[in-house]
């Protein structure tokens, strides 16, 4: 039976056998978490691509403002649809989006600079990894196996319809992680805000400088325009370990959806 204990501001776990003599000391480590456009992927030329075709096809080329392309890559698909096509379908319009996107921009959608080498770096060294998303979940592994990258996760969040990433996606992937503390990294300010309200340690990944005020007006606990500035962080004081995640309480659904997920 193991037995937590902080050492020097890093996170011990204990390993005693019947008689409580300890066979190990293991650190216990933050679940990673990663949004993945703009921090996983780089998407946003794909996405700014995608919106522009069908906001031509659609003649509404005057709506597509550098104020709605900037909201457009913090947001849901299906948001943007509801916010900018009130007349249409907005499942058709994320249907027509995903469609045209797939076909046509598929190879233009490439890993961040140095996520890769990150990604091998946490493996390496028993994190666990996560990445929840608002975009859809077959997109997320579909790009992930074209880039080579899906076997570095070990639970992908996809397919909400709200603005952001909500709680209730990092919760399910914090839960089948059983994660005791986290790391949840965001080129995004809305989803530093959603970290924060969950109870996790944020970073702020400023990929895109038109993003990098917003990012630091939510105050994250760390910032970096680089992703291996990550490995760094990790490497020194274990700052997460005084936070705690603000689990909500679970209801019958909420357990049955993270079994079924459980057996993905």
């Amino acid at each position: 039976m193991g037995e937590s204990y902080n050492c020097g501001n890093r996170g011990f776990v204990m390993k005693k056998d019947k008689d409580n003599k300890v066979l190990e000391t293991v650190e216990e480590k933050p679940v990673i978490v990663l949004s993945f456009d703009g921090t996983v992927m780089d998407t946003e030329p794909a996405i700014i691509a995608t919106y522009r075709e069908l906001f031509d096809r659609h003649h509404k080329n005057e709506l597509f403002t550098k104020e709605i392309q900037l909201a457009a890559l913090d947001d849901s698909v299906y948001a943007v649809m509801q916010y900018c096509f009130p007349e249409e379908d907005t499942k058709k319009m994320v249907q027509e989006y995903n469609s045209w996107q797939r076909n046509h921009l598929s190879d233009l959608i490439q890993p961040m600079h140095g996520i890769k080498d990150l990604l091998k770096w946490l493996k390496k060294h028993d994190y666990k990894i996560a990445t929840v998303s608002t975009r859809e979940r077959a997109s997320i592994v579909e790009l992930l196996e074209h880039a080579h990258l899906i076997q570095y996760f070990d639970v992908i969040i996809g397919g909400k319809k709200s603005n952001t990433v909500d709680t209730d996606g990092l919760f399910m992937a914090l839960r089948l992680l059983d994660a005791k503390s986290c790391v949840y990294i965001s080129d995004s300010s809305a989803d530093i805000m959603v970290g924060k309200d969950a109870g996790v340690f944020t970073v702020g990944f400023a990929s895109n400088a038109d993003k990098a005020k917003a990012i630091v007006e939510e105050r994250p606990d760390f910032a970096t325009a680089d992703l291996m500035q990550v490995k760094k962080l990790l490497k020194g004081e274990a700052l997460w370990l005084a936070y705690d995640i603000h689990y909500p309480q679970e209801n019958s659904e909420t357990k049955k959806k993270v079994k079924k997920d459980r057996r993905k």
